[in-house]
């Protein structure tokens, strides 16, 4: 079963379905992004941050609370990954996960400014944050306007 929208029987539907298809495909590599990178934070812990990490299992220079919780947050990861992924195929007509997972990236780009602002900064945070905080509201509401024009289209068949 192909999760995408492929299907265009006029002209109006084929624009709309090629941007169901573009969320789509987004949304999907949006949601394979924080699996991998969670996966990473839990097998290699804060020590994986950097591109050289030091020890496979273990990070001998973070203190063990940094470092479980570091791992513990690196699970959530995997589940807005696992969220957005499953959201893929009914996003015309569902967002509810979508959405959940965008106010959460979102509030954490508001947390990760923060340190910017009080601890400082570095170029590959500073890139994390406007991710952040872009992108889910982007999402956020070409989900909508998606979901909207699937109602009305539903409401126009009956």
């Amino acid at each position: 079963m192909c999760v995408f929208a492929y299907h265009f029987e006029d002209k109006n539907k084929m624009v709309k379905s090629k941007q169901l298809l573009a969320l789509q495909l987004i949304v999907a590599i949006t949601g394979i992004v924080p699996i991998l990178v969670g996966l990473k934070g839990i097998f290699l812990g804060p020590s994986g941050v950097s591109f050289n990490p030091n020890v496979l299992f273990q990070s001998e220079k973070y203190p063990l609370a940094v470092d479980s919780h570091f791992r513990y947050i690196s699970g959530y990861l995997i589940g807005a990954g696992v969220l957005l992924l499953r959201s893929v195929s009914t996003i015309d007509k569902d967002g509810t996960n979508l959405r959940c997972v965008c106010l959460l990236i979102f509030i954490g780009g508001f947390g990760r400014l923060w340190g910017l602002i009080t601890v400082g900064r570095d170029f590959d945070s500073i890139n994390a944050t406007l991710v952040e905080l872009i992108l889910p509201p982007i999402l956020y509401f070409w989900q909508k306007r998606i979901e909207k024009k699937n109602v009305v289209n539903i409401r126009k068949i009956k």
